[in-house]
């Protein structure tokens, strides 16, 4: 195991486990396997899925504990779309569905691009990566 996916490992257990397991009431190490858990770090790693997708499929696996993490991840459409190519046309949508905060974004307003983000994340149904949205945004308002 690389020290990478060893902290992704750590912060995924103090971000999201440790709040399940309160609210749960269970302890820690009974709500995910060993092996769900390296999954699920790996994927997030990879950015295969985003932070939203990874507490969905958590959440999930606790409840379904016999699923596997790839069923999971298939099953509830949390796989991340990095693909530039197939990003582009949410972006143009929304450049064109948003003509007000372009317009302030082009005027030095750079804090609009969380907005245009937020946009394209509702326009793919959160499937799409946001750091890409942003770039490919910034990309094309340039």
């Amino acid at each position: 195991m690389t020290p990478q996916l060893t902290k992704t490992i750590a912060n995924i257990i103090t971000s999201n486990l440790i709040a399940l397991a309160t609210k749960l009431g269970r302890p820690l190490e009974t709500l995910l396997t060993k092996s769900q858990l390296i999954e699920l770090a790996q994927l997030f790693q990879d950015q295969s899925i985003n932070n939203q997708g990874l507490q969905v499929a958590i959440e999930h696996l606790i409840a379904n504990p016999s699923d596997t993490v790839t069923s999971t991840v298939k099953s509830l459409n949390l796989m991340q779309v990095n693909d530039e190519s197939a990003l582009i046309g949410y972006v143009q949508t929304v450049i064109n569905n948003s003509p007000k905060q372009v317009e302030e974004f082009k005027a030095g307003k750079l804090n609009i691009i969380g907005y245009l983000v937020g946009q394209c994340m509702k326009e793919s149904n959160k499937s799409g990566n946001p750091a890409k949205f942003k770039e490919l945004l910034e990309k094309e308002l340039s």
